[in-house]
């Protein structure tokens, strides 16, 4: 009994200590109560949620936050809710201008009690989820599996010096979920969003109305965006009895989702849209930004989308929207656009101030930036639709990205408000699309540019991607739960270090996947498969051949579509050959059986390590995905000799392989 009572007063003693949070009490419990100081709902969900993580980490289901001898508050600076946590800002000479709007501080705030403290509720919820990274060493892998760790998690807890605060290097850390077509919320990928710091959700005009209450606990910025032109001006409203409002083609008159858009120069079309936007915002207040993304691409091939020929347009655009003499760029139309949306957003903002309007920078013909000024209220949504996902876009050997880079330099260089839309899918789910090294090299390039963040295209995890019985028929679309899955088996990886180096772009790429594999394999085999996964980054990046010119690559050539025998450009036809050959560094059937020898080593390592039942599961579902690459050289792993002789053994091998 004496023992006990000096172990919890020595324990006591260190948590009233200036420096030191810990949160893992020698009997093996969570250290810390919760105590939350505002009724903010990000708050309290920060509450809620320190109360899950430690009942996954210690693997008990009996702990409610109300227990422990450490006090930790969760409250919000700034907004008169709580004194103490504006003196403690102001004893750290800390404020909004250092932390921003997501930044937080942790620090000793009276005996045995450490405070949580930021400028919003998001902020807070932030400051819970990186205590535990410091802690525990862990953070949410991917949506599917949720906080269900592998075991030995809690035993090397470590104590956090405080004061400890931190905040985003990005303000807007998002992604915009395709092939989502669900009526009611997505938990489970919106907990993990959340967990590994990303802040933003792209909602479609319906998509919004149906799910977007929900995002409160969480924080998230809404950024409504998509196609939404014929939102403003609907075809079912306005097209008999006004067809000047919508694009003249080839003489006629178009209104369709794909390849036509509205009348920009009709001023009766710009008064229409702001009346429409201002009803629209007095409906939801709450919004900050609206979307003007111009419809879709469609099959003509002289005008892809469809931009009109009425002499009210012609009139809006700029000579320099044409291609120099011998040049081998097309004609864009992005300076009518511009013009357009600046003179909606002026007229919105003389009702909601604050309210900005988003705008696409998509496909070839839209990436130029205007010539015309643009409003410091266009979010401008940079999209590269086709760049290549193995080089960096500012890599200048490259000849797919060199001019997706110089269009994204004229747009940041003018605005303080673009972020990038990159393409994370492709028509087969079974590989991952941008290496993690060139992932890495553009966030730190976006961050250098003052680009405020991104927002790339991807896929839900199961159990919330199946798209409920609605198939959309188009290369990425997938129909049930475990499609879904087999695309995150693949890329969950790559999404995860996304949302680290959205926090902190100079985080190493090393540390960023041995932390993703701790929490996904567990401390066993979590080393291994780091291994593993740097490996395949380590071939991807040699195949890429960095700064290598490409050898049909011509500089006087200034065409936008040129694709080296070293670039790996997102596309919808994008195969599995393709990707095998890069990742084994070869074309060649006969070599594979050499290259591709350290990666199923690494692979049988892990496989090999004993680990719980969960863990080995998951190590073979990567395990079954590095057979699938070996399939277009005709190789496949003689299973059960390999598990007798306890080295990659080959059943088949030596076919050959088709792009």
């Amino acid at each position: 009994m004496k023992k006990t009572m000096f172990i919890v007063m020595a324990m006591l003693a260190l948590a009233a200590s200036a420096d030191v949070l810990r949160l893992k009490a020698p009997w093996g419990r969570p250290f810390a109560r919760i105590q939350t100081m505002s009724s903010d709902a990000a708050v309290m969900h920060a509450a809620d949620e320190f109360t899950a993580y430690m009942n996954a980490i210690f693997r008990t289901t009996d702990y409610t936050g109300n227990s422990g001898p450490l006090l930790l508050r969760l409250a919000l600076a700034g907004d008169e809710s709580c004194h103490q946590a504006d003196e403690l800002m102001a004893k750290h000479n800390l404020d909004k201008k250092h932390l921003g709007d997501e930044g937080f501080l942790v620090a000793t705030s009276g005996k045995n009690t450490v405070m949580i403290c930021a400028y919003s509720g998001r902020g807070v919820l932030n400051g819970v989820y990186k205590i535990i990274e410091k802690a525990f060493g862990v953070v949410a892998p991917r949506p599917l599996v949720g906080l269900d760790f592998p075991g030995g998690i809690a035993n090397d807890a470590k104590d956090i010096q405080l004061p400890y605060s931190d905040r985003p290097a990005f303000s807007i850390r998002g992604i915009s979920l395709v092939s989502q077509l669900h009526g009611h919320p997505q938990p489970h990928m919106w907990d993990w969003m959340a967990r590994v710091g990303l802040n933003a959700r792209s909602f479609s005009m319906s998509t919004y109305l149906m799910t977007g209450w929900a995002m409160d606990p969480y924080g998230f910025i809404d950024l409504l965006g998509g196609h939404s032109f014929l939102y403003w001006v609907p075809k079912r409203e306005y097209y008999a009895s006004h067809p000047e409002y919508f694009a003249l083609i080839d003489g006629k008159r178009v209104a369709t989702e794909h390849g036509s858009q509205i009348t920009l120069g009709n001023p009766e079309v710009i008064d229409l849209i702001v009346r429409r936007m201002l009803a629209y915002m007095k409906k939801h207040p709450d919004l900050k930004v609206l979307p003007f993304g111009y419809n879709d691409t469609g099959g003509n091939p002289k005008n892809r989308f469809g931009w009109s020929e009425d002499p009210l347009d012609l009139k809006m655009d700029s000579p320099k929207d044409f291609p120099k003499p011998g040049s081998k760029r097309g004609r864009t139309w992005t300076t009518r656009y511009i013009k357009a949306a600046n003179s909606i957003i002026e007229r919105v903002n003389k009702v909601y101030p604050d309210v900005r309007l988003m705008v696409y920078a998509y496909h070839f013909w839209m990436m130029k930036p205007p010539d015309c000024p643009i409003h410091p209220n266009l979010e401008i949504q940079f999209a590269p639709l086709y760049m290549c996902t193995h080089h960096a876009i500012n890599d200048s050997a490259c000849p797919r990205n060199r001019y997706f880079d110089e269009c994204l330099k004229g747009w940041a260089a003018r605005s303080k408000r673009v972020y990038v839309r990159e393409y994370y899918i492709s028509k087969n789910r079974h590989f991952p699309l941008p290496r993690l090294s060139a992932i890495k090299e553009n966030l730190m390039y976006y961050h250098k540019l003052g680009v405020c963040g991104f927002m790339p295209e991807m896929l839900a995890d199961g159990p919330n991607g199946v798209n409920e019985g609605t198939y959309v028929d188009r290369g990425a679309r997938l129909t049930s739960d475990r499609a879904y899955e087999d695309h995150w088996d693949a890329s969950s990886l790559v999404y995860f270090t996304l949302a680290r180096l959205g926090w902190n772009p100079n985080e190493s790429l090393s540390d960023i996947v041995n932390l993703y594999c701790r929490s996904y394999y567990g401390p066993k085999v979590g080393p291994e498969m780091a291994k593993y996964f740097l490996l395949m980054d380590e071939n991807l990046t040699k195949s890429a051949n960095i700064g290598k010119r490409a050898p049909n690559d011509n500089p006087k050539n200034d065409a936008y579509d040129i694709v080296g025998p070293w670039c790996f450009t997102w596309n919808w036809k994008q195969d599995l050959s393709g990707f095998s050959k890069r990742l084994f560094m070869t074309s060649d059937p006969a070599e594979v059986e050499k290259t591709s020898m350290p990666l199923l080593s690494a692979m049988l390592k892990a496989r090999t390590t004993p680990a719980e039942w969960k863990v080995k599961c998951r190590v073979d579902r990567d395990s079954e995905l590095l057979k699938m690459y070996l399939l277009p050289f005709g190789y496949e792993i003689y299973e059960l000799m390999q598990q007798q002789k306890k080295r990659p053994v080959f059943g088949v091998k030596g076919r050959i392989a088709t792009e």
